[in-house]
């Protein structure tokens, strides 16, 4: 039997399930499916940050939120989550390019 399409806000929503069931785990492993196909959406990096900070990953969270941030200054249409984590990048002064990879980023905020 073929696997069904899932758009974005479909893997979304299964991880949000799973990450309330307390099956962190299982959450990830939805969420990066849907990356390895939607690579700049930005509710799925989001998630992954929650699902990270809830195994208590902080500086991998971090680093999601962090691309989540700049995967929304790429991204036309933001939803309320990417516009609150585009305005608190831009506080921060992060900058988002090919120089500055989400890594080196997360390792900076790490440091302050």
């Amino acid at each position: 039997m073929a696997t069904p399409f899932l758009s974005s806000e479909e893997y979304d929503e299964r991880a949000h399930q799973l990450y309330n069931d307390g099956q962190y785990d299982d959450a990830l492993t939805v969420l990066r499916e849907g990356l390895a196909l939607y690579p700049n959406s930005v509710e799925l990096h989001v998630g992954v940050g929650y699902a990270q900070l809830a195994r208590e990953e902080y500086a991998w969270a971090r680093q999601s939120f962090e691309q989540a941030a700049c995967s929304s200054r790429s991204t036309k249409t933001r939803s309320p989550d990417s516009v609150r984590l585009y305005s608190s990048s831009a506080r921060m002064n992060r900058r988002c390019d090919a120089s500055a990879g989400p890594s080196s980023l997360a390792m900076r905020m790490i440091s302050i």
